[in-house]
């Protein structure tokens, strides 16, 4: 529907843990992308900016953004080729909020599709990196790899940091794909 965020990841919740998320949004009939972050985890106006695409449907896609947090740009990325940049803050606050991946924390603005490989990184990937490991699976421990979900049939982070996740409102696992 029009004007509806869809959460693909990110550690954002209500009114007071808003840190981050990757979104797709309907705007007025325009499907985007959405780098949200804000500076005190409640901001009323989250929005970083956005990146003009249509997903359609039945089709995997590798979906990215990077955040240069010294210039406050956001860059998208779709299978493994940038799509541009947007404006965005500076900082991540830390709010509390659990990151999860499809939906927001708490629930809600649930994603309606597929998620396989989710990763966080800690340093900004560059246009090769994405476009070199979009089809790969990682080991877990590689430089600056701080949270790896590969979502085969369970929620454990592959890194040493143990950012497992919990498996709220029964999400399920498709092993035909796996």
């Amino acid at each position: 529907g029009n004007n509806v965020r869809y959460f693909i990841t990110g550690k954002y919740g209500t009114s007071g843990s808003k840190a981050y998320g990757f979104t797709y949004k309907n705007d007025a009939g325009t499907d985007r992308f959405l780098f949200e972050n804000t500076t005190n985890c409640n901001d009323a106006t989250e929005y970083t900016g956005s990146k003009d695409y249509d997903l359609g449907s039945g089709t995997w896609f590798h979906v990215a953004v990077t955040q240069d947090m010294s210039a406050g740009v956001p860059e998208f990325f779709v299978d493994g080729a940038s799509i541009g940049t947007s404006v965005g803050n500076t900082s991540f606050p830390n709010c509390g909020s659990d990151y999860t991946i499809g939906s927001i924390s708490g629930g809600g603005n649930y994603f309606d599709g597929l998620v396989d490989d989710v990763r966080v990184w800690n340093d900004i990937r560059t246009d090769a990196e994405i476009d070199d490991n979009k089809c790969v699976e990682l080991v877990g421990n590689e430089a600056g790899l701080v949270a790896y979900w590969k979502l085969n049939n369970g929620l454990l982070d592959e890194t040493s940091n143990n950012n497992d996740l919990t498996n709220n409102n029964s999400a399920v696992f498709d092993t035909e794909n796996a």
